[in-house]
Formats: structure tokens, sequence, C-alpha cells
């Protein structure tokens, strides 16, 4: 049934409606068709009556849904929605459709009316701001570019209808733009076309990403296929794409990328979407800018805590080996500063460790070894020879003392075949990792030092190296300085003893004692001497001395002066005779302005007594104690020796009865320095007043003992004593 035509008044006033009002009949034909209908979707009135409405509005994809709103419509509903629609210029449009029912109360239903709008801006305009919302959002959320780019994309393209996107982004180094995400292909004709864009780079002004870098703004490109900058056409016709718009991503003036996208239809420009790229394209490159100052804020205080930890473990290591100096450096004891070592090195550095002699042959010797574990460490001193022989087959301790440069084992392998460790080796024994450090001084190995761990934890690398090799050098330089020391004390008590006479002669009717102690701990020859010998039948010379300085000049000058004396003595000359003669022996053989100091005395020994001549070249001189404790100074003065050419010297008698005693020394004795002051002349004569009675290794004995436990410290200087007693 048609529908009435409408009268020309209802024709005027539909035709004042700011909407299309389109009427068909139930098979729909057009049976009007306004003034605004015209004007949007381009048919003219004499066009569009009697023609189909679907021939001329409705796209193919929107048969079904325009034939449901037939049905819908048919049944005497009314339908609202929105649906996209046609232009007579091939173009579309986004429509809310308004259909209705015409019913006439007689005669029923006749068609139908339809009302409908362009919408297509508002929508876009929608669209854009939920895009631009999402895009923000993203921006926030996002942890890195890469993962912000591709939710980026996605919602330009599922939100504002384009079906391929893509982030490009400039590489600082090169200068070139490097396809950063780009947007999975929508269907498989377009695949090609992604492929393309993600294996590129472009240069300035190269390519649609390169065109909106050079202009460092927006752009429209209605048709890429069609742009000779463009450099994916074939691909681009291959894919149906043709319009694509570019929007720079700016910071601080600077284009840092570029976003781009393209849709198969061919678009009209639309300065709204681009100044909507525009804000987005600076938000992106907020975003990056936010990012790089995280990363250069993440990456200082990287570096401000890299170089902390380094500092701290500077100053640890710098704190350990200050410290490792110290306990080396605290004794010259050879056995001492091994022990230092493994306090050192165990457990801190190692499980346990082993200190390998320099020795010739193929297998070097164990001198010292230290476990973290006592009861480990008992069991490695009972360890043979064949055992130890097992351990160190595995250690290229040999090598390293041939090559002089240390090797790290970070894993030890073992023999293969079973049999290893042996079945009576301790598997903390086993090493695991291991350091072996030459200590080399002076370009001589001393030896190897051994740093093993016995567990799966403790992997030995370069920085443990570089540490150990550190107090290596350190404990090398102890070790040397050790041995050189004991070398030397060697020497020294060598000298010294060849300088003292080897055993005191045995005197009838007189007892003899002598102490000497060297100052210091014993390694310089000191210049402190006694002497006591036989001259002529029944006579004996006692002499007491002391060189001044140190070290082998003193022992030169000490040698010189004690043969001068004997000889001088054994000729039969008298005390200050003797004296003369020593004095000119050190004028004509010394050079270096060195002197000493002297007490001769000749002991004749009678029936019931002693006569002791004696003379004194700036010596102190002796004590005598008497049998009934009477302590008395020998009044004895005379010149140094080696000073002057005619030196005063005389001699001085004095008698000896049974009983009575006499003490040589030296000013060791008497300059000892203790907490307060120095020993002192009057603490000597009342300490040998309390020595009434005693023998004469009594006497000296006591004086020692005495001297020794004044001192606070460190004796300064040598100290000798000789005590002979006449029987009672």
């Amino acid at each position: 049934m048609k529908a009435e035509q409408p009268t020309w008044l209802e024709t005027f006033l539909l035709d004042q409606v700011r909407a299309a009002v389109i009427a068909t009949d139930l098979e729909g034909i057009v049976t009007y068709w306004n003034h605004h209908a015209e004007s949007l979707y381009g048919w003219s009135r004499d066009e569009a009556l009697g023609r189909s409405i679907g021939e001329l509005l409705i796209p193919e994809d929107q048969l079904d849904l325009a034939g449901a709103i037939m049905a819908r419509v048919g049944e005497g509903h009314s339908w609202e929605g929105e649906m996209r629609l046609n232009r007579k210029d091939g173009t579309s449009l986004l429509a809310f459709v308004s259909d209705s029912p015409i019913v006439d109360p007689e005669r029923g239903l006749l068609g139908v009316v339809g009302i409908s709008s362009d919408i297509t801006e508002r929508r876009h305009g929608e669209l854009r701001i939920a895009a631009q919302y999402a895009i923000s959002r993203v921006l926030s959320e996002a942890q890195d570019l890469p993962t912000a780019a591709s939710r980026i994309l996605r919602v330009i393209a599922h939100s504002l209808g384009w079906d391929v996107c893509a982030l490009w982004v400039r590489d600082r180094s090169t200068n070139r733009l490097l396809c950063l995400r780009v947007t999975e292909p929508p269907r498989p004709a377009i695949t090609a076309f992604i492929e393309r864009t993600a294996a590129m780079t472009l240069a300035f002004g190269e390519g649609l990403p390169g065109q909106v870098w050079k202009a460092g703004k927006p752009s429209w490109f209605e048709d890429v296929t069609q742009d000779m900058h463009f450099r994916r056409t074939e691909s681009a016709v291959r894919a149906g794409l043709h319009t694509g718009f570019g929007s720079p991503i700016i910071v601080g003036g600077e284009v840092l990328g570029v976003i781009e996208a393209f849709s198969t239809e061919v678009r009209p420009p639309d300065g709204d979407l681009l100044q909507v790229m525009a804000v987005v394209g600076s938000q992106i490159g907020q975003f990056i800018e936010r990012k790089w100052a995280e990363a250069e804020r993440s990456r200082l205080l990287r570096l401000e805590q890299e170089a902390r930890t380094e500092a701290e473990a500077a100053q640890a290591r710098l704190s350990f080996l200050a410290e490792a100096s110290r306990v080396l450096n605290r004794s010259l004891n050879y056995a001492e500063v091994l022990k230092s070592v493994g306090k050192l090195t165990v457990p801190r550095l190692a499980d346990w460790c082993v200190f390998y002699a320099q020795e010739e042959g193929p297998a070097p010797r164990w001198v010292y070894f230290a476990h973290s574990d006592d009861r480990i460490e008992q069991i490695l001193e009972g360890m043979s020879p064949i055992q130890r022989a097992a351990i160190d087959v595995l250690l290229p301790v040999r090598e390293v003392l041939d090559a002089g440069s240390p090797e790290v084992l970070g894993e030890i392998s073992h023999p293969d075949g079973g049999g290893f460790p042996p079945e009576d080796i301790n598997e903390a024994l086993v090493p695991r990792s291991a350091m072996v450090l030459p200590l080399v001084v002076g370009g001589r190995s001393r030896g190897a030092l051994v740093l093993m761990s016995s567990n799966d934890t403790r992997r030995y690398g370069s920085e443990d190296l570089a540490l150990a090799e550190d107090l290596s050098q350190r404990i090398a330089q102890a070790i040397d300085n050790a041995r050189l020391y004991q070398e030397r004390s060697h020497v020294a008590r060598t000298l010294q003893r060849s300088l003292l006479p080897p055993e005191l002669p045995r005197i009838p009717g007189v007892e003899i004692g002598a102490r000497y102690r060297p100052a210091g701990e014993g390694n310089e020859v000191g210049g402190d001497f006694y002497d006591l010998f036989e001259t002529r039948a029944g006579n004996w010379a006692v002499v007491i001395g002391d060189v001044c300085g140190k070290g082998p000049d003193a022992a030169a000058l000490t040698g010189l002066v004690r043969h001068t004396i004997r000889a001088a003595a054994v000729a039969g000359h008298s005390p200050d005779q003797v004296l003369e003669l020593t004095n000119k022996a050190i004028l004509r053989q010394v050079s270096d302005s060195r002197f000493c100091t002297v007490t001769c005395v000749e002991l004749k020994l009678y029936e019931g007594g002693a006569r002791m001549v004696l003379s004194c070249g700036g010596h102190p001189p002796p004590l005598i104690l008497r049998s009934n404790g009477k302590v008395e100074k020998v009044d004895c003065e005379g010149t140094l020796l080696g000073v002057l050419d005619e030196p005063e010297m005389a001699n001085h008698e004095q008698a000896l009865s049974p009983g009575d005693a006499f003490v040589l020394f030296t000013d060791g004795v008497t300059e000892a320095e203790g907490p307060e002051d120095e020993f002192g002349e009057q603490r000597l004569e009342e300490l040998l007043e309390g020595c009434a009675g005693m023998s004469a290794p009594e006497i000296a004995g006591t004086i020692e003992r005495t001297i020794v436990d004044f001192q606070s410290d460190i004796p300064r200087d040598d100290v000798a004593i000789i005590a002979l007693r006449l029987s009672a």
C-alpha cells in the first residue's frame, strides 16, 4: 500500500526542519525527501523520490541492521540509534536516526518516516576527548616508553578509527628515526606494510615521519600513495591505505619522535584531530622528559650507591690492610710473623692457608698452616708428607714460585677416577677454590701463600685477588724483615760473643760473676765489654769498657781496644800504661772520632788478701763491698780514650780482705731509666749494701735483675757487670 503524498503545506513545513526527513513505503521506496535531506546526503528530491532507500544511503555492511530496523517498524514499533550512512559523493557519515511507522487509522501501516541528523563531528569530538583522556592515563601509568607507545597506538587505532599507527623515535647517536612500535595488522593485506614500517630508519626530511620532523608540526596527507616523499608507496597500495597524518613528539623545541597513522579511507584534512595529536605529541614529549629525568636520577643514585659501596669497600680494604701492617709489624720474630699471617687470613679471606718455603726441587715444603677450625688444625698437624702431597697436587705452587705471578683457581677440579680425597684426608681439607700468591721482595721469591676455600659458598675471583695481592706484598715484606732481623740478630750475637770471653777463668780463692745484657732486642752489637785474663804468675787483669755507638763500627773498635789491652797487660805494663797504649792505638787506627771508656784493674793475690791497682779512662769507678756490708767508691778518674793525644791517667791501689768484693759496671747500670728518673749511683750503692754475704755470681745477678725490673721500657743502653769476691 502506497503512503499518501504530503500536501504543499506539509512539505513547506517539513522543509523548515533542521534534520533530514525521509519517508518510504513498506518496500523501502522513497516517498518523501525534505530539503535538509538534500543538503545532508547530496541527493536532490527529484533524484531520491521513487528510489530504494537502501540504494541511496545504506552501506553494504549496514544492510543487516537496516533490515532489522524495517522489520521492527513493520511490527508497529519505533527505532532510534546511531547508524553509518552513505552520501552521494561516496563519503559516509555517522547519523542519529529515529524511524517510526506511518499508520492510518483506517488503512493501517502505510510506510516509514525517518528523521536523521549528522552526529559525525560530535562523535569524533567525543572520541578525541576520550582518546586524549585514555592517552593521559596511559602516560601516567606506564613505566617506560615502549610500553606507553604500544598502548597509545592502540587507543589511536581503535578509538579514532585508524587502520595502522606507528611511533618513531630519534636515535641521537645516528640522528635517524627508528620505528619503536607499530600496531598489529587488522587484516592480512596490511601485514607487509607494517613489516616494512618496522624495518625502516629515516633521515631528516625523509618519508612521512621525516617530513613531519622537518616541519616540526602536525601534517595531513590526504593520499600518501600520491605523495612523492612517501617511502612505502608500493606496500601502501597493496594494503589499500590512503590518508595519513603525522604529529611530532616535541620536548623543549626539539623533535624527539613522530606519531603516524593511516586509513584505508580517503579523508579530508581534520584540523581538530591534528590539534589533538599536537597535544598528544607534547604529552608524550613530557613523558619522555620525565622518564629521562627519572632515569638520570636513578643513574645518579646508582652511581652514588656504587661510589658509596666502592668507597666503603675501599675503606674496609684500607682498614684491613692497615690493620694487617700493624699486626705484621708487631714482631720481627719469624715464627710470630707466620702466626700473624694465619690470624689475618683465616677465616676472613680463607677457610685455611698454607705457607710454602722457597726451596729447590719439585715439591715446596709446608712451613706454616692455619685453619678456621681448631679441630681440623690438629688434624693438619698430624698429616703425613703423603697426605700433604695429595693436596699439593691440586695447587700450582711450584709454577707460581717459578713465574712469580699469582694464580686464582675459581673452581678446583679434582682427579677423576675416584680415590680423591683419600679416605684418610678430612673433607674439610679438600680445596674447592684457591689463590696461590708468590711472596716476592726485591725480585726474589721468599715463598708462596695459598689461601683455600673448602666449601662451595666461597669462590675466589679478581676482586679477591686484588686484596690478597696487596696483603701478600705486606706479608712478603714482613717475612723478609723477620728473616733479615733473624740473620742480623744471629750475626750480632755471634759477633758479640766474640767480643766477650767465651768463659771466665777459674782463680783460686776468688769468686767471679759476670752479666751482659744488650740494649733493645739484641739485634745489634753493643759497645759494652768486659774481660778477665792472667797476665803474670799470680796476677790477673780485670777490664770493663764502653765503646761509643753500636753496630759493626762499635764492634771493630771494641775488638781493637780489647786486644790492645790484652797485649799490653800480658806484656807487663801497668794499668795506666795499658790505657795510654790503647789510647794511641785508637787515635792511630780510628778516623771517625769514636772514643771509649775503660777501667783496667791489675789484681795481685797474696796470702790472706789481695791488692788491686786500677786506672780509669773516663769510666765509672768501681765499687767495693766490704765483708761488713759497707760500700766504698774507689776514687779513680781519667780521660776518655781516643780523644786526646796525652790523656791523664793514674794508678790507684786498693787492698782487699777475705769476704770483700769489688764490682765493675758500665753506665747502662746507673743511667737505666725508670718511670720517673735514672737508677743512679746512690741506688746502686744501697743495692750493694743488701748484697753483703752473697757470692760474686749472686751479686752480679742481683744487680742485673734489679736494673731490668727498674726500667719501664726496652733498655736503651747495654749493661755489663763483673764482680769478684775474695773467699772468706
